[in-house]
């Protein structure tokens, strides 16, 4: 979306950042950018929904587990949140005693853990595919991800990323960032994915911005005189670059080529991950078709079903006495109380 000479970017991308539960048709339905590697049928959620079947979509962003029976029921996993992925032993009411995918996501400081089961003995594909793409997701962070001090610049030149083009080049750029003097003199490089700022006496002083992630580009008046500013979310928060570019035809040159290709970028999106992608005809052979109108399930549970794929917390709990139980307990995690726990083990 521009907005005059300035750029405020579309609803951020959350589907690759995010663990959700029982999400409707929208947050099911892909994304821009986003498309299926694989689609697993038979697939049992086997630690939140053991004895149930569904089908199991490996994205490019990430894992989408749906009922076969209750489409309401589902789970959409962004690969951003995986801490540790490994196969191991676990009982299946349909299957008994079967080697598992158990993955486990870190999202909002909680830990969760999902035990997939592919109720097809022999293939291997679960393993396979969802290990692979993860894979090539961690290895293309440049392409998603604000990076400082990288290694992608040498010889006063951008090392470019598979299938980045490069189209402009602009020595004299101040990065405002630098609390002394005027700021770090250096070089502005645009590419097809990202915008890369480096300091023409360190190298290794830089900055690559992913169109991905800047959410506003405008001008703004500051210390140093007017500035072309451009805001970012990352992981961690909000973060904000300032260029001084003189004369003032050169910064709005600049800023229009910096709008013009956010916008065409956010049209058509590319997150990096490069993966043979289903054809429609092989989709058939692997799947049947998904429900297109999925209601959201209402769970008059509070804590189902966030609890039931809850590992350790991430932060040692205090030791507190119940007086349900008589006994000193590990406290429970916040709003809950160990009577809830115990009705979620009997569901």
């Amino acid at each position: 979306m521009v907005t005059s000479n300035g750029y405020d970017a579309p609803d951020p991308v959350w589907q690759d950042n995010e663990v959700r539960f029982d999400v409707d048709r929208h947050g099911l339905a892909l994304t821009k950018g986003e498309y299926a590697v694989d689609v697993l049928n038979r697939v049992e959620d086997t630690k939140g929904n053991n004895g149930m079947e569904g089908s199991l979509t490996i994205t490019n962003l990430r894992l989408i587990w749906m009922s076969s029976t209750n489409p309401s029921i589902n789970l959409t996993l962004g690969f951003h949140c995986v801490s540790n992925m490994s196969i191991h032993s676990s009982r299946s009411h349909l299957r008994g005693v079967t080697q598992s995918l158990v993955v486990v996501f870190v999202f909002k400081q909680i830990r969760y853990e999902f035990i997939f089961t592919h109720l097809h003995q022999t293939s291997p594909r679960l393993f396979s595919s969802v290990q692979t793409v993860h894979r090539a997701y961690e290895t293309s962070k440049l392409y998603r991800t604000l990076t400082l001090r990288g290694g992608f610049v040498a010889n006063k030149q951008v090392t470019l990323l598979p299938n980045e083009k490069q189209y402009s080049y602009y020595e004299g750029i101040w990065s405002l960032s630098s609390e002394q003097g005027q700021g770090s003199l250096g070089i502005l490089v645009i590419t097809s994915y990202r915008i890369v700022w480096f300091s023409v006496s360190t190298e290794n002083f830089n900055v690559s911005v992913p169109y991905l992630q800047i959410t506003h580009v405008d001008c703004h008046r500051s210390r140093f005189g007017e500035a072309l500013v451009l805001d970012a979310k990352t992981a961690t928060g909000k973060f904000t670059l300032g260029f001084r570019i003189d004369p003032d035809e050169r910064r709005e040159t600049i800023q229009r080529e910096m709008v013009a290709l956010a916008t065409a970028f956010r049209q058509q999106p590319f997150f990096g991950i490069q993966y043979h992608v289903i054809e429609p005809e092989e989709l058939k052979t692997v799947t049947t078709p998904r429900p297109v109108d999925v209601t959201r399930k209402v769970h008059h549970n509070p804590i189902d079903p966030l609890t039931r794929y809850m590992a350790r917390a991430a932060a040692e709990r205090d030791v507190v006495f119940d007086p349900r139980l008589g006994l000193s307990v590990e406290a429970p995690p916040e709003g809950y109380t160990t009577a809830d726990l115990f009705d979620l083990g009997h569901q």
